[in-house]
């Protein structure tokens, strides 16, 4: 079995709690960043199929 390495579990413990918090606000960013982007598209797609269906 390997010995367990101190000071690797010391750099975790300093610096996960920095990483976790900006992580999940990067992830919270991408995913509503994506969403407005299909929201976008939907939009975009919807009002070509209502403008070719007018005439």
């Amino acid at each position: 079995m390997r010995k367990f390495n101190h000071t690797m579990a010391l750099k975790w413990m300093i610096y996960l709690p920095l990483l976790l918090p900006v992580c999940i606000i990067f992830g919270a960013l991408e995913g509503m960043f994506n969403a407005v982007v299909r929201i976008i598209k939907q939009i975009s797609l919807d009002l070509r199929i209502q403008a070719n269906s007018n005439f």
